[in-house]
């Protein structure tokens, strides 16, 4: 279970109003476990209700909406990560994702599928090359897809139980799009495609820590990247495509000598004249 909140702008880029979720997920996982590569099959079952949290002055309240989902998706995974690496450094992750609003009774109708193809290329010496195409497609009218923002896929549960398990899946219409706010009418609708490109490379090797409390500096590293992404109602393709650049510094940190955390401090740019920012962000995980 978990509860979010979604931030919607005007064409101003002013704030209209704050929408909160609160879903709740079921997962079954059937895994399929090779010497180089990993499969995942499942089926889950989400909920999700979304109301209005903060309202902006004169702007009125909408209804509560409620999206119940059932749905399939396969995770195919070969990515490799060593001792000292700054990132995965080869192999590729693929989700592929089909769901249907159609099954419980829902207030959003139609199908989504989904696809998320993360490449990693080792360039040597700890340099990487990270590639992500992520594209999604509805039908009738499924909750619309959201571009903006800097979310990552970090779960602290996940770091602490060593596991992928707390991933819904299902239901997941918010994609980062660094450099853009969250909640631009321009970057939300019922179909979308975005593309990142980041290289990776090594800073300083530290391995320094205390003893008391019990914590440990790693290593630094960095990225520079740039990010595409367009959302669009009916076709095959968007009319316009929104791009954003930038930089980050990363710094792998231990607490209590086993929890292993990423701290990202990141800015960005929006090349778009109208919607594009400047954005400064600091948070927990890699990008993808």
């Amino acid at each position: 279970v978990r509860r979010s909140t979604d931030v919607y702008l005007n064409a101003s880029s002013d704030f209209v109003r704050a929408r909160k979720d609160d879903d709740a997920f079921i997962a079954l996982f059937f895994p399929y476990t090779q010497e180089l590569s990993r499969w995942n099959f499942i089926v889950a079952a989400f909920t999700s209700r979304n109301s209005d949290g903060r309202l902006a002055s004169m702007v009125s309240s909408i209804p509560d909406f409620e999206d119940n989902l059932l749905g399939l998706a396969i995770n195919f995974n070969t990515t490799k990560q060593y001792i000292r690496s700054i990132s995965k450094s080869d192999g590729r992750s693929v989700k592929l994702i089909a769901e249907s609003s159609e099954l419980i009774k829902s207030d959003f109708s139609g199908e989504v599928y989904a696809i998320d193809w993360r490449e990693y290329l080792s360039l040597g010496g700890q340099h990487v090359l990270a590639l992500r195409l992520a594209e999604g497609y509805g039908t009738k009218q499924p909750e619309p897809f959201v571009l903006g923002g800097e979310e990552n896929d970090f779960r602290i549960i996940d770091v602490i139980f060593d596991s992928e398990g707390s991933d819904p899946l299902l239901g997941r219409r918010e994609y980062a799009l660094r450099g853009y706010a969250e909640g631009h009418p321009q970057l939300t609708g019922r179909r979308m495609q975005m593309a990142s490109m980041e290289w990776r490379f090594p800073l300083d090797l530290v391995e320094r820590g205390i003893m008391s409390p019990p914590v440990g500096l790693i290593q630094y590293s960095g990225s520079v990247f740039v990010d595409s992404g367009a959302t669009w109602q009916t076709g095959h393709s968007a009319d316009k495509y929104y791009t954003g650049v930038g930089m980050e510094l990363h710094a792998d940190i231990s607490l209590f000598y086993s929890l292993n955390l990423r701290m990202r401090l990141g800015v960005a740019k929006g090349l778009d004249d109208v919607i594009g920012d400047e954005r400064a962000y600091f948070s927990l995980g890699a990008s993808f």
